[in-house]
């Protein structure tokens, strides 16, 4: 990891900085959800004859500050992210399509074939103007949501629309809506592209959106792009870090540590780790991909649901072993886990606690016995 001085470093031009591509068909609301995102107002007219646009921004969180250039590019039979300048330095590929115009979407996966999403570290699929889709039970909410700030302001009662049926009937799996945003999620969900829904014009009805508890909406994209480590970050602290990968020493020093490490838990033994071995590891480069650390991830998990009952469930200080064993693997798993959509780490968290019960529950068994 290279680190500089921050205040001896120059703002690099545009198009030299880490960037962040929007994607899409015209009039799907690539340009307000931009504003939203960037907090200014940015001009309907292109800054190029091909209808591409780039915009600076300073990504400013409370751990770094970074400098980046955001572009934003209709869709058409012309467009290919190689014709980018700063295509080398694309780290993030937002696509995004009217969820009231499905012709929008599937123009998005006529054209995701083409293009190597390897290549891009963070990917998501915003599907825009959701507060036009009919049925959609974010209405419901933003309605409680007027009626409490106009209650707050006027103790008069308001009547929003809120029917005493709102709130089941459009949460059920027979609406229309339902069947529409599965579709989507499922095609996102095989190009290992995270889906989310927005409302850019209306930052109210924008926060009203949620799936299961986790945000959607201009706070998850933005939420997205600030957990990346942008290289030329600058740190709270003044320190720039010019490349933020590990180099090749530190590499070597902590592999050959897990490698210790592993020969002291696995008390010398490789039986008992049928199918594991410590370069499966999921120690990862800062910058890897979020889909090859999910891949990573899944394989560890995997892998580790193959070891030899016994050798897990016994008793006296190999259980005490076993249990400081996986103790250690949730530890390695937890920086790849960071990286993952929020249900991916709801299940791999799941597979952990069900391993661990299995083994309190087969030990207080055998006591029993």
């Amino acid at each position: 990891m290279e680190v500089g001085n921050g205040e001896e470093e120059k703002r690099l031009p545009l198009e030299s900085r880490p960037g962040v591509v929007f994607v899409g068909s015209p009039n799907v609301g690539k340009r307000t959800l931009l504003s939203r995102l960037l907090s200014i107002d940015i001009s309907d007219e292109p800054n190029s004859l091909s209808g591409v646009n780039r915009q600076g921004w300073t990504i400013d969180t409370k751990y770094y500050s970074a400098d980046l250039c955001v572009w934003t590019a209709h869709l058409d039979e012309d467009f290919s992210i190689a014709t980018l300048r700063a295509a080398q330095q694309l780290a993030a590929l937002v696509l995004v399509f009217d969820m009231n115009n499905a012709s929008t979407f599937n123009a998005l996966k006529n054209w995701v074939p083409g293009v190597d999403l390897s290549e891009f570290d963070i990917l998501l699929c915003v599907g825009n103007k959701v507060d036009l889709l009919p049925g959609h039970p974010a209405h419901v909410e933003y309605r409680r949501r007027l009626q409490r700030q106009r209650e707050s302001a006027d103790p008069e009662p308001v009547d929003f629309g809120i029917a005493e049926t709102d709130g089941t009937r459009l949460l059920a799996e027979d609406d229309p809506s339902f069947h529409i945003t599965t579709s989507y999620v499922d095609w996102c969900s095989q190009h290992n592209i995270e889906f989310l829904e927005a409302c850019a014009s209306n930052a109210d009805f924008d926060k009203c959106l949620s799936v299961e508890g986790d945000v959607q909406g201009v706070d998850r994209i933005l939420g997205a792009l600030s957990a990346h480590m942008w290289p030329g970050m600058v740190l709270k602290t003044g320190e720039r870090i010019i490349n933020p990968t590990l180099s090749e020493a530190e590499t070597t020093d902590e592999d050959s540590d897990f490698e210790v490490d592993y020969e002291r838990l696995s008390a010398g033994s490789e039986d008992q780790w049928t199918g594991f071995s410590s370069s499966e590891a999921p120690i990862h480069e800062n910058g890897a991909s979020s889909t090859e650390c999910s891949s990573s991830t899944e394989k560890k998990v995997e892998e580790a649901a193959t070891i030899e009952e016994p050798a897990l469930l016994s008793n006296g200080s190999n259980g005490w072993e076993n249990l400081e064993q996986l103790m250690n693997e949730m530890g390695s798993l937890r920086e790849s886990l960071r990286l993952m959509p929020d249900f991916r780490r709801r299940e791999e968290a799941a597979k952990l606690a069900m391993k661990m019960a299995a083994m309190f529950d087969h030990e207080d068994a055998d006591s029993d016995g």
